[in-house]
């Protein structure tokens, strides 16, 4: 006899084989039993899940010796004829290959013909979405009213393609996908009848290939128990299939939260050389992150992830804290994005390399980008609320007066030049600048609108500031107490600071286009960009 591949070995015979459909079968049985039978059924569902077997089942179940009954013999002629596919009563059509008016025509006139030893005609129509809407409309009123012996089960992968008209004439089931403990045991009920030596992880890999379908995971294993030697282990069955192990994976994730794409794509190349696909790269990549995304929320101990082995839940355990969940969710729709472009692409690698230098970029996140600025608004408030309106020619505006506690440490005086103040030595103020940034970056700020000098006697600091700058000069005013702090820590030294107002225009070595562009920002504006590293542009630009 010619070997018989397993999912025909394996095909359920009865209601209560069917995997994974149980409320399907329920619903079938009780119907049988009560005589209730319609002329018409629609099983809808993705391919591999059992709608032709239930179809088979039903149609024994009406036409077994000892029925209608929902527990078939399996034994009757009927029974036999009908599970070897050769029963003159139980007819299944292509509904791809006969779609035209032509086949639904005959098909309308074999109905009269009584079964030629059952009880029930049975039609089974699979894949029925592909027939034309000539088609459908012949079938219409056949389906509606069929003669007595008749029985139509419609299965489709699309119902949604199926006319209303159509739909409205049957008793609709849905077919689930399987889950992966399902369609494990199955295969373990399989390994154990035929004597097969395989590891649990290589199995469970096989199971999770099936992605919801028994027949797609049984093709798999097909390929699996061909492979040589005497036990199938899980490294042998990644590389028949080309699956990517998780160490590639967890170093693009690690490429990834590196910033480095020179890194990443030399790393692409390197895997698409060696024979991977760049369509399933990209969609075990956006898995990837998706179980990583999950395990975030969920925990990786979630029964989202009953399928993972010890090894693949310690990875994710490892990693999932490496990224917020905005940019695991930035990651998987950027992802899921270049999986759509890819399919139409002309280069499809070229739209995964695109991809992940995006990836690898520096993110900001939308929540750190509203607390910089939720930060900003407050300090600018701060510094608004304290500084009040005056004339602006007037001699209260060019000279600062502080409170006591301040003991002097910041003077305002109204000069064009000082000859007592020798030029500013960088020395020692960039570590000090760096702490101010630290404690307080408006300050920073502020102090980057000064001109910095120092004086040559005693540890004395002067900034100076145009006219235009009156409001950073309010901002250092406000943290005067702070900067001096910042000097002395860092000098080690008592340190005094003084504010001069040049009340000298804008430095007059800029070009027209700058000095227009540096009048017309406003603080606040200069403040942001400033922030954000960012700048204006214009239309040009």
């Amino acid at each position: 006899m010619s070997y018989l591949v397993l999912a025909r070995k394996y095909r359920p015979q009865k209601f209560e084989e069917v995997i994974g459909q149980t409320h399907i079968a329920r619903v079938l049985k009780n119907s049988i039993a009560s005589k209730r039978i319609a002329h018409a059924f629609l099983f809808s569902g993705s391919r591999g899940v059992g709608k032709t077997t239930m179809a088979r089942i039903l149609a024994k179940a009406v036409n077994c010796k000892k029925g209608p009954t929902p527990q078939p013999c399996t034994e009757c002629t009927s029974c036999r004829e009908i599970a070897e596919g050769r029963s003159l009563d139980v007819l299944e059509i292509d509904g791809a290959s006969n779609r035209g008016i032509d086949e639904i025509r005959s098909l309308k006139e074999n109905v009269k013909f009584a079964p030629s030893g059952n009880k029930y005609k049975v039609y089974i129509i699979d894949e029925v979405h592909m027939l034309t809407t000539d088609a459908f409309n012949a079938l219409l009123k056949t389906l509606e009213e069929p003669p007595g012996h008749v029985i139509f089960i419609l299965a489709t992968t699309e119902p949604h393609k199926i006319p209303a008209t159509i739909l409205s004439r049957c008793q609709r089931f849905n077919f689930k996908l399987l889950s992966f403990n399902e369609i494990k045991k199955h295969l373990e009920y399989i390994v154990d009848k035929e004597k097969i030596l395989i590891e649990q992880s290589a199995l469970s890999l096989v199971a999770k290939q099936g992605a919801g379908s028994l027949r797609d995971a049984l093709s798999v294993f097909e390929q699996v128990i061909s492979l040589e030697g005497e036990e199938k282990k899980e490294e042998d069955i990644i590389a028949l299939l080309g699956i990517l192990p998780d160490e590639i994976l967890s170093k693009f994730f690690d490429l990834i939260a590196g910033n480095s794409s020179r890194e990443l794509l030399s790393f692409l190349k390197e895997i698409v050389n060696s024979g991977y696909d760049v369509h399933q790269l990209n969609a075990e990549l956006k898995q990837y992150f998706r179980d990583l995304l999950m395990a975030k929320i969920a925990g990786e101990e979630s029964v989202l992830f009953t399928e993972k082995s010890d090894k693949e839940r310690e990875n994710l355990n490892k990693r999932k804290e490496g990224f917020s969940i905005e940019r695991f969710l930035f990651i998987i729709e950027l992802l899921s994005a270049a999986q759509e472009r890819m399919k139409w692409s002309e280069d499809p690698q070229l739209v995964l390399e695109i991809t992940l230098i995006k990836l690898s970029r520096p993110y900001v996140g939308i929540d750190e980008i509203i607390n910089k600025i939720s930060v900003l608004q407050r300090e600018v408030s701060e510094i608004s609320g304290e500084t009040s309106e005056t004339d602006e020619n007037s001699e209260e505006e060019k000279k600062c007066s502080f409170e006591e506690e301040k003991k002097e440490t910041l003077k305002i005086k109204k000069t064009e030049n000082t000859a007592t103040e020798a030029e500013f030595s960088n020395t020692g103020w960039d570590e000090i600048l760096k702490e101010i940034n630290l404690q307080k970056q408006s300050v920073g700020v502020f102090l980057s609108r000064a001109k910095i000098r120092k004086k040559a006697e005693g540890n004395n600091y002067v900034f100076e500031f145009s006219k235009e700058d009156m409001f950073y000069l309010k901002g250092i005013e406000k943290n005067s107490k702070m900067i001096v702090k910042v000097i002395e820590k860092v000098t080690g030294k008592k340190a005094k600071i003084t504010c001069i107002l040049n009340e000298k225009k804008a430095d007059s070595s800029l070009l027209p286009e700058e000095k227009k562009e540096k009048e017309e920002i406003h603080p606040y504006t200069q403040k942001v960009i400033d922030m954000f590293d960012g700048r204006i542009m214009n239309g040009a630009n």
